[in-house]
């Protein structure tokens, strides 16, 4: 039987001492993951966020800059190096992430790492994961997000750094 990654929802991790910031807010997946990840309150992460990485409030963090930031707080764990490319729509650079690979237990062939396999892969410690326009935190193996991300273990990987 297979077993499955837990999943908690990151409003009952983070510390509520935050008055009505937490529900005035938009695009904050960032600011829960950095608060579970760290555990602090809600309106610490936000701050170092704001501080850090150029957030505004309602607005999400660019991948390129969260990630410098995680970096500092982290050690990297998967996902290739980074890389500025031309957008094939209107030739505007874009930040691109080549998803981290593995290969196959059945076929021997190359894939990308989903969210389940990366619980399995990593069962202890503390990681901030980011996915396609989405981050959340894994720990011991357990989700810590929105009520979306329990259901997302097929979901690939851009990037993960490990909280020191």
């Amino acid at each position: 039987m297979k077993t499955q990654p837990q999943f908690i929802n990151s409003k009952m991790v983070i510390k509520s001492t935050d008055g009505n910031l937490p529900h005035l807010e938009t695009n904050d997946c960032s600011v829960y993951a950095i608060a579970s990840a760290l555990s602090i309150s809600y309106s610490e992460a936000h701050s170092i966020l704001q501080e850090k990485c150029g957030r505004k409030s309602k607005k999400g963090v660019m991948s390129i800059v969260y990630y410098d930031y995680l970096l500092t707080i982290g050690t990297h764990v998967i996902g290739e190096d980074k890389a500025w490319q031309s957008a094939p729509w209107n030739g505007r650079p874009i930040f691109k992430y080549s998803a981290p690979k593995r290969v196959g237990e059945k076929t021997g062939l190359i894939r990308s790492i989903n969210v389940g396999q990366f619980c399995k892969m990593y069962p202890t410690g503390t990681f901030v994961v980011c996915v396609a326009n989405h981050t959340f935190t894994i720990i011991d193996g357990t989700i810590v997000g929105n009520m979306n991300d329990g259901a997302k273990l097929k979901t690939e990987i851009c990037f993960a750094v490990k909280i020191k």
